[in-house]
């Protein structure tokens, strides 16, 4: 009997679709634990790694995004130039969505993405349009400490905006922030030849290793997405199942349409007769229409349990598709929260770098021989 068969391949489909979701979640966690690589789209703003960058210049936000985007750039350069820079780059407004910041942007909730993205100090601002001018309004933040070294607010005419001029408008801007640039010292007149001394090699100690799994110090942000995405991930496979379960063949929903049609060759009105066994689905011979009733049904109470499983499988199907995005994000939050860098102590990296080593062999006549070795 082919009732709510098209309904339930839709359910079936998208239970599919979230083990596929899954499974292809899990790949980057096998991958970093296997080869130590940097993985996940969900990482795309975010480094467990060591600091990548001194500083970093967001992208700025404004009405006018072609001159945002311009002197953004502009501001990248000059201010890379004045040691400030090497960080990750991302706009401003992307930040305060993925911190959840209120607006304006508390300084710690900043200073947290600044954390996150690995840098100790971070410009961000905006570039708002008003007639003909606009106002450029910068903040520099220490994100160590957490505070604001130096704001500013200042109009700009559009003509600051042009290609040959936006470099020296950034420079201008730049120099009001940290101050001119001092001037080089002057050479001198002349100079006696220096004397090379002798090269002295320093043996290059790694400080750092490969991805690890563990518990470390995550970003509270990243604890929030996991558990929010777990709950729901929680909550949508048992919805799923449930709702799966109800339209299913022999379920609550399949047993009313049978009575159902049994009720119809009972009761006193023989147009709406609806035989239970017919091969042809109970649904669309309910839903037809009698010759020359257009806009009603052959059958009501069939057609109403006909539109009761339909809700229901559209619930079933979202809920399977659900259930496949959140655990796909439980999984890439879990990854975020505990694979991190693997941290070498002082002592481990020197006796590394001397190529310590010991062994222990057994002797015939009984005993050991005990072995080591330490390069100088």
């Amino acid at each position: 009997m082919s009732m709510f068969s098209s309904r339930l391949r839709s359910s079936a489909l998208a239970g599919l679709t979230a083990v596929a979701m899954t499974s292809g979640a899990l790949l980057p966690v096998q991958t970093a634990n296997a080869a130590g690589i940097a993985f996940g789209a969900m990482s795309a703003y975010t480094t467990t790694n060591a600091a990548l960058g001194g500083g970093s210049v967001l992208g700025l936000e404004g009405d006018d995004e072609a001159a945002a985007a311009s002197l953004t750039a502009a501001l990248r350069r000059e201010f890379a130039a004045r040691g400030v820079g090497g960080g990750k780059e991302m706009s401003t407004l992307e930040l305060k969505l993925t911190m959840g910041c209120e607006e304006p942007p508390p300084p710690g909730c900043m200073a947290e993405g600044g954390r996150t993205l690995g840098v100790s100090q971070m410009i961000y601002g905006s570039v708002v349009k008003a007639g003909d001018s606009y106002t450029v309004d910068l903040t520099f933040l220490d994100v160590d400490g957490g505070a604001v070294k130096e704001t500013l607010k200042t109009p700009l005419s559009a003509d600051a905006f042009g290609e040959g001029v936006i470099d020296q408008t950034a420079k201008d801007l730049v120099n009001q922030m940290l101050g001119a640039e001092p001037e080089p010292e002057p050479e001198p007149a002349v100079a006696s030849p220096a004397v090379p001394g002798p090269v002295v090699h320093e043996p290059t100690v790694d400080d750092g290793g490969g991805l690890v799994w563990g518990r470390h110090d995550a970003a509270r942000w990243k604890k929030i997405g996991l558990v929010t995405s777990g709950a729901l991930a929680v909550v949508s496979i048992g919805a799923a199942v449930a709702t799966s379960l109800m339209i299913r063949r022999d379920g609550p929903v399949y047993n009313d349409l049978i009575d159902a049609a049994k009720g119809s060759l009972e009761d006193d009105t023989p147009g709406n007769d609806i035989n239970p066994n017919t091969m042809q689905d109970l649904c669309d011979v309910a839903r037809t229409a009698p010759p020359g009733e257009m806009g009603t049904v052959t059958n009501k109470p069939v057609a109403e349990v006909c539109r009761r499983g339909d809700t229901l499988a559209t619930v079933a199907t979202a809920s399977w598709v659900g259930a496949g995005i959140f655990a796909a994000s439980t999984i890439a939050f879990t990854t975020l929260l505990f694979v991190h860098k693997e941290k070498k102590d002082g002592a481990t990296a020197k006796l590394r770098a001397h190529g310590a080593a010991v062994g222990v062999s057994p002797m015939s006549h009984g005993g050991a021989m005990v072995g080591g070795r330490w390069s100088f």
